[in-house]
């Protein structure tokens, strides 16, 4: 049910990367559509063979759109996931009771305001490319999304 209510209306399709035909799929996708989304491990489109250089030879024009955990730092090749995101983007420490621990909150605001601020930056790229005919990467890190959501006044602390 879930899922259901998540993704009613969507189009989707499966594709195995690690056999010819579902590498062949992709490669036509990429070549006739305007915005690839991906949120796969931190890496994981290289190692199938779909780098941005590739990418870009295939469709000039793509928009390739990415959620990661972290943006470009040390951190950058962690796998994150919702809690993860809230911890280390501040929005556990709004949470939760004076005597304890920091709690995640029940929103799903890192899942959530990342595809929001991913959103903006697929609309911002299609924007910039009627002007220059060029696709570009755009990604959002979750930290960040979490932590612009989570903006508390230090006086409500």
């Amino acid at each position: 049910l879930y899922f259901t209510m998540l993704n009613h209306n969507k189009r989707s399709i499966t594709l195995n990367t690690k056999h010819a035909k579902g590498k062949e799929v992709l490669e036509k996708l990429i070549k006739e559509c305007d915005v690839l989304v991906e949120n796969f491990a931190p890496g994981a489109l290289d190692r199938m063979g779909f780098t941005w250089e590739r990418i870009q030879e295939l469709n000039p024009k793509m928009i390739m759109a990415s959620i990661k955990g972290f943006g470009p730092g040390p951190y950058e090749d962690c796998k994150v996931y919702e809690n993860v995101a809230q911890c280390t983007g501040g929005a556990a420490s709004t949470t939760g009771f004076d005597d304890g621990p920091p709690m995640v909150t029940g929103a799903q605001i890192g899942d959530s305001g990342s595809g929001l601020h991913l959103a903006l930056g697929i609309v911002t790229a299609l924007f910039q490319r009627t002007m220059t005919g060029r696709g570009q990467r755009v990604q959002t890190a979750m930290q960040d999304a979490v932590l612009n959501l989570c903006r508390v006044m230090p006086r409500d602390q």
